[in-house]
């Protein structure tokens, strides 16, 4: 009998189901699969944090329910808001009914798999989904035979489970979509010529924390669409789709330094009064931050890939979105909804730009790297690619050069590998005028090394000192010495990266302490300095 892993393979086939079982383990942490009075099933910090913003702000508190706000809401808009408030608690319902018809599936007369490589790639990988789940991930991932009565069941389960698992995420979807609307309707008001009364008074007392819930919205609401994008653009890589050390999906990492920073950076900006930090562009950022080094797409095309992907509306909403001073639903929703607008794809790309090597950089962006001189003669030049007669063809003074990066200065360079990767990230950094996009991406430069960092052991022992030792000199470095914190700060994603690096290295050094030498002890001890200056 022919099976579908003769026709498959069996290492393709092996990769797939444990892909699978990635993905599947991502969904059952979210909310509302998993709620926060079961911490232990939030495998960190960072998993926790997010589970609990979900938690809180997909449920609509008391005092900003309707019938809570409906005396204080204008009665011009009155019958406007409460269409959007029935459609949003009828949507709710459905959500709910589908979320408990598909966590019955999972945990209800589940076919039993006969499947020998199911179990074992769930065996592998046993941590990522809870033990009440592993029946039903068996049963998800397991190819049936083509004949027999289990067979024949065993697929009708598979059909029915993935047919709710995607009405789940279009309920989902809607129904977050739905909430930010009733928010954002409750905060219309009139543009500042017009004595049009706004939906809710400007001094009512719960319109700020309107603002403030209608903000965690959008970040979650941009949370789960990155999720979905990293996985369409990563599922396709070729030779990279599973990290082989953990046996986890490769969008693992971007998701992992998106939760990341969510916790370092999303509550020191969000409830601010004025907030100085686009918490949509920096989600979008974390998450999609490897798309260009590890897929085939462009810069170009992952900005296509992003538009066409982001910002897709149900169009059974569309009787409820009308505003109350005269806005077009498609005004509307581009003003209001849709997160991914121009100019978050275009400070998106930029921050890309300074994260990649591949990416190809214009003359005059070159010229401007050379008459900066991050690194120092000649080695900006060997970065950028150039020869010497770029000086003379640009005009360029040697012998009046700015001075290197102070990092530069102080810790001269040892030519790992993993180095001459941070000096390309420092030049280009130091090219680009924007700086809330330079913050940005050294932000996530140092979210992504943290999580890189985390996760050194099991790799060969010169890769994990030579990481070690660039993300001292160069990374932590640059953003101690160089970077303008004060006005651009880096929120808690620089502690982060010395904390990690810093017990790294001791571990480091008590497995390996033959490799450790005098400067490896210097670095510790200067870790250990800027661990007490933050």
């Amino acid at each position: 009998m022919i099976t579908s892993a003769d026709t498959f393979g069996v290492a393709e086939l092996r990769e797939e189901r444990l892909l699978r079982i990635g993905y599947f383990g991502i969904l059952q942490c979210r909310y509302p699969f998993t709620v926060t009075e079961n911490p232990e099933r939030c495998s960190t910090p960072e998993e926790a944090n997010l589970l609990a913003m979900e938690v809180r702000c997909m449920e609509v508190p008391q005092e900003l329910a309707f019938p809570a706000l409906q005396d204080s809401i204008d009665p011009v808009h009155k019958d406007r808001i409460f269409r959007v408030w029935r459609k949003l608690m009828t949507t709710r319902a459905y959500w709910e009914d589908i979320t408990s018809d598909l966590k019955h599936k999972w945990t209800h007369a589940v076919p039993e798999s006969k499947d020998s490589q199911a179990k074992e790639a769930i065996s592998e990988t046993r941590n990522l989904v809870r033990r009440e789940l592993h029946k039903a991930i068996g049963a998800i991932i397991s190819k049936p035979q083509r004949r027999g009565r289990g067979c024949s069941r065993l697929r009708q389960w598979q059909h029915e489970e993935k047919g709710l698992r995607r009405q789940f995420y279009d309920a989902d979807k809607q129904y977050i979509l739905l909430l930010r609307l009733y928010y954002e309707l409750l905060l219309e008001k009139a543009d500042a010529k017009s004595k049009e009364e706004p939906v809710l008074p400007l001094d009512h007392p719960e319109r700020m924390n309107i603002v403030i819930m209608n903000r965690y919205l959008k970040v979650i609401d941009i949370v789960h669409q990155v999720i979905a994008i990293a996985k369409a653009a990563h599922h396709n890589q070729e030779g990279k789709r599973l990290r082989k050390t953990e046996i986890l999906p490769f969008v693992s990492h971007p998701l992992r330094v998106m939760m990341a920073y969510l916790l370092d950076v999303i509550p020191y900006v969000i409830e601010k009064k004025d907030v100085e930090h686009d918490c949509v562009l920096g989600c979008t950022v974390m998450g999609l931050h490897d798309i260009e080094e590890d897929t085939e797409l462009t810069l170009e095309g992952i900005e296509e890939f992003l538009r066409s992907r982001a910002d897709n509306y149900d169009s059974s909403i569309d009787p409820v979105i009308q505003s109350g001073f005269g806005v077009s639903r498609e005004n509307l929703k581009r003003r209001n909804l849709d997160l991914v607008k121009d100019n978050v794809i275009d400070r998106f790309g930029g921050v890309l730009k300074i994260m990649s090597k591949n990416a190809p950089l214009t003359d005059g962006e070159k010229k401007r790297g050379l008459e900066l001189n991050a690194l120092g003669y000649p080695r900006t030049m060997e970065v950028l690619e150039l020869g010497e007669n770029r000086y003379e063809q640009w005009g360029i003074d040697k012998e009046n050069l700015q001075s290197p990066l102070t990092c530069i200065q102080q810790f001269p360079g040892s030519n790992e590998p993993q180095e001459r990767d941070l000096d390309a990230f420092l030049v280009r950094l130091s090219m680009f005028q924007q700086k809330p996009v330079r913050q940005l991406a050294l932000i996530a430069k140092l979210e992504d090394r943290a999580d890189n960092n985390n996760t050194l052991k099991g790799r060969k022992p010169e890769t994990q000192r030579g990481n070690l030792r660039s993300t001292v000199t160069k990374l932590i470095a640059y953003a101690m010495l160089d970077h303008d914190n004060e006005r651009y700060p880096l929120y808690n994603a620089l502690p982060r990266l010395i904390d990690v690096t810093l017990n790294e290295y001791h571990r480091f050094g008590g497995e390996h302490f033959e490799m450790m030498e005098e400067r490896d002890y210097g670095y510790i001890t200067q870790l250990q300095v800027w661990q007490t200056a933050n």
